[in-house]
């Protein structure tokens, strides 16, 4: 009997231990879960922080991007208004050159009646010739000023004509040319004179070129095929290399050949560049230009035409493009 009570009292130790076992395990499982909680609510908090800075940041661009917003517009209506301004100006300065041309005009022609006038006293005659030889002295150096401000885009004057010439480098077909120019109140180049063919002639040296010009002369199928200028004028001056044949079947306008070999001499191409022509009125034009040859002239330099191969274009493909 006493051997069965101890070991009855043995079992009864062990259970206890198992629980106590189990009691440390809760309580140590339960303190690692209160850390990882921890360390969560620590990221959390520090990833909150890292959102209320970027929206502060985002705010702070919006912001920026509003004032630059607000800056760009500010400029563009002060661009503007610079460009009205700009082009009151220089309608101003074109009224001033046209006025102080016709007072030159006058002047000299009130010198010229004086001179040929023979019952005014020589002493008065001088005086007077010196006083509007001053004044015109004086009229010509603002108009060379005036000349110089309003030539700054490449236009120049011709004094026989009274006209702004200017050659451009842009590439456009004939028609498209003159109705590019018509739209900025000018026109291809009409010539009437050996000294406006001359003049003409030197305009591709602005532009650094030395290909063909188109000039504004073409021809009207309802009129026999006669040539005529676009602007509507006389046809009373013409330079050719060689006369073209009025029975030609292709869609031809006159270039004008460019470089000391030519002469400066007309001739019917299918493309090329423009000069365009204005009055003193009509000065303002932006670039225009077209490129063309014959198709034999094309194969024979292997150019190209708008991206293709000169074997693959046929005078059809040519005439659709007119």
């Amino acid at each position: 009997m006493p051997q069965l009570s101890l070991l009855r009292q043995d079992v009864i130790k062990d259970e206890d231990w198992n629980q106590r076992t189990v009691l440390l395990s809760n309580a140590s499982s339960t303190s690692t879960l209160e850390e990882q909680n921890s360390q969560l609510g620590l990221i959390i908090q520090k990833r909150n922080d890292e959102i209320r800075l970027l929206r502060a940041e985002r705010e702070t661009w919006n912001r920026k991007m509003a004032e630059m917003e607000q800056m760009l517009t500010g400029k563009l209506a002060e661009t503007s208004q610079l460009r009205e301004e700009k082009i009151a100006s220089d309608a101003h300065r074109e009224a001033q050159f046209t006025a102080l041309r016709i007072k030159i005009l006058r002047l000299e022609a009130q010198l010229g009646t004086q001179r040929m006038n023979g019952n005014i006293p020589c002493a008065q005659l001088q005086f007077e010739r010196e006083n509007k030889t001053a004044e015109i002295a004086k009229l010509r150096a603002d108009l060379n000023r005036t000349t110089t401000f309003l030539d700054l885009d490449g236009w120049l004057y011709l004094e026989e004509t009274a006209s702004w010439y200017k050659a451009l480098d842009q590439e456009m077909s004939f028609d498209e040319a003159e109705a590019y120019c018509g739209g900025r109140k000018s026109h291809l180049v009409t010539i009437h004179s050996q000294e406006e063919n001359d003049f003409v002639w030197k305009l591709p040296e602005t532009v650094d070129s030395d290909s063909l010009f188109w000039i504004g002369l073409k021809r009207n199928w309802n009129k026999e095929n006669a040539f005529e200028w676009t602007d509507g004028s006389s046809v009373d001056f013409t330079n050719w290399k060689d006369p073209p044949s009025t029975r030609a079947k292709t869609v031809s306008v006159p270039c004008l050949h460019c470089g000391s070999c030519l002469k400066k001499t007309w001739s019917v191409h299918l493309l090329q560049h423009i000069i365009t022509h204005a009055s003193t009125r009509r000065f303002r034009c932006s670039k225009c230009d077209t490129t063309n040859h014959t198709l034999a002239e094309l194969k024979r330099h292997h150019i190209k035409c708008r991206g293709e191969t000169i074997d693959a274009i046929d005078s059809k493909m040519i005439e659709e493009w007119r």
